[in-house]
Parts: C-alpha cells; structure tokens; sequence
C-alpha cells in the first residue's frame, strides 16, 4: 500500500510540474500534430477521438482551414491530451517493473514521469511520442489488411527527404556532415569549387540536401551499416538466447538504428532513453551499464535542448538535465 501511495504522489507531482507548462513555448508541431496523419494510420483514429472533447472545448479548432487558432483553451485542451494519454505508459513502465522492490519501481515510475526529453518534447516543443509507439504497434495489422504496405514503408522509410533531417541527429551523419561542411570551408579559403551548393543541410527546410566535398552517402549504405553493427549482438543472441539479455539486445539494435539510420530525427532517441531508465533499474543490465545507459540519458538531454531557443524556457531545459544527471 505504501509503494502505491508514493508511486500516486510521484504521478501527481509530475503531472503538476506538466500542467506549470502549459504556458511555455511550442513549436510548429503544435499545428502539424494537432489534426495530422503524419503518425501512423492509427493516428487519425486517435484524434478522432480528441476531436470528441475539442468540440465542447472550441469547435473552431476541429476547422481544418483554421490553420495558426491558438486560443488560451486550445493550448489547454492539447496539452492536456498529451497528459492524459501519457499514462498509458506509466501503467506500463509500472506493470513491467513488477517483481521489483517498491523503491526500484517507485524510481523507475519517477524517471519516465519525470524524464527531461518527454518533457521537453512531448510536454513544451508538443508531441505524442509516450503514446505513439503503441500506436504504431496497434496499426501494423490493419494496414497489411487494406494493402497500404506500400504506402506504410513510405512513412517508414522516407528516402525522399534526405540522408539527415534538418535539424540534426546527434548521430554519426551528423558528424559526416560537420566534416563536409569544414572541407567545404576549407577549399573556398583556398579559392577552390567546394562542389554542390552550400546553402543546404542546415537551412531549417525538409529535403534532399547533398554534400559539398564527401561521397552522398545512400539508404543501401546506412542499412548495411547498421546490420554491420547489430551483427555481433544478433548472432550472440541468436545462438544463446537469454529471456533476460533480451531487453539489452533490444536498446543495443535501436541505438544503432539512431546512430546509423537514414533520415533520423534527434527525438528518436527517446525510443531509447526512456526504456533504458526502466531497464537500468531492473537488476537486468550487465556491470557498468548502469553509468553508461544514464549517461546516454543525459548526454539525449542535452541534445535536445535547441528545440527550446527561447531565453524563458533555458532553466526548464538546463533544470531537467541537472536533475537527470544527479540522479
């Protein structure tokens, strides 16, 4: 009764820090995953079912042409959704870390309610990322049904919009491309072509964008990079399978996909981060994991913190990362 008790107030602490947010700032995902099928084709089904509250709350925000509407309750009601379906991985994370002493699932309930990337890009930048793995999950079936696996695989793996997003992972192209823009730099000192315009990877727009001095580097590429790198990790697993090196195996091959893959936003990192916290807890990570798995956490944080430029949100972001890094 007690552990509950805690795991309650640890909830409603965080979701009081949540609700303190809802003044902060929020980017253009406001208006894009307002009413969007950018997520997966369940997506749409799910804000059919927000749209059920948003028309007792302002019926102008379900007008489709209504594009910037941003009244005081709107801004509400949309923040209050993303706390809303955000428990649904909190049940989770609480059923998962069964088994467990009160105090390990007490923090582990703690550290994805109070996890500085949810915070910052689910709670103040605005977006869905605690539900939206699960429904993702959930809309596999009912798109191979319908056939749309075509269409599916083209959200999926979206070759047409260049190898990095335009604003960059910290992943290992961001590195590839930091060094192609110094050699650019470089051989226009010395007067000479630096090769394909210049004024492409980080002008802020989404597209193709092709690098000045070092080879374009393809999809084929980063998909046999990344099974290079999973290699090891899936034939160990495949030979000697073990229920509970599953979960690391698991958070090594995503890992890899965010540091590899091609077209990879620097929110993906969270499909990361926010198991491992629950992971590290779990007796289940092998000796210095735990130091390196929080490592990465912050090191995630910190990462994330250009998505809030505006001088009022610095202690929100710099507070969180402080916090994670002292746990």
């Amino acid at each position: 009764m007690a552990s509950g008790r805690t795991a309650i107030a640890l909830v409603a602490i965080a979701t009081g820090i949540k609700l303190l947010l809802f003044p902060a700032y929020h980017s253009t995902d406001f208006e894009v995953h307002q009413w969007t099928l950018d997520y997966p084709p369940l997506f749409a089904w799910f804000e059919r079912l927000l749209s059920l509250g948003a028309r007792l709350v302002d019926p102008r925000m379900l007008e489709v042409s209504n594009l910037g509407y941003e009244t005081p309750a709107v801004v509400q009601y949309q923040r209050s959704t993303v706390i809303a379906t955000e428990f649904a991985l909190l049940i989770v994370v609480w059923i998962v870390s069964r088994g467990q002493s009160a105090s390990t699932r007490n923090l582990s309930l703690g550290l994805v309610a109070l996890h500085p990337g949810l915070l910052i890009v689910d709670h103040i930048h605005f977006q869905y990322n605690a539900i939206v793995g699960a429904i993702c999950a959930a809309s596999l079936g009912p798109v191979l049904a319908t056939g749309q696996a075509s269409a599916l695989l083209g959200r999926l793996f979206p070759f047409g919009r260049g190898l990095v997003h335009a604003y960059w992972a910290p992943n290992a192209w961001a590195l590839y491309a930091g060094l192609d823009k110094l050699a650019g730099l470089a051989l226009r000192a010395l007067g000479r072509s630096a090769g394909a315009d210049s004024a492409s990877m980080t002008g802020g727009l989404v597209g193709v964008a092709r690098f000045q001095v070092l080879p374009q580097i393809g999809s084929g590429w980063t998909f046999g990079l990344s099974l290079l790198a999973m290699a090891p990790c899936l034939v160990r697993t495949w030979k000697r399978p073990e229920p509970f090196e599953f979960p690391a195996a698991v958070l090594y091959c995503t890992l890899v996909s965010f540091f590899w893959g091609y077209h990879v936003h620097e929110k993906a990192i969270l499909m990361v981060t926010v198991p491992a916290a629950v992971f590290a807890l779990a007796d289940r990570a092998p000796g210095d994991s735990v130091r390196q798995l929080f490592f990465l956490s912050v090191l995630s944080t910190y990462s994330l913190f250009p998505l809030l430029f505006r001088p009022q949100e610095y202690a929100i972001k710099v507070g969180s990362g402080v916090g994670m890094k002292g746990i």
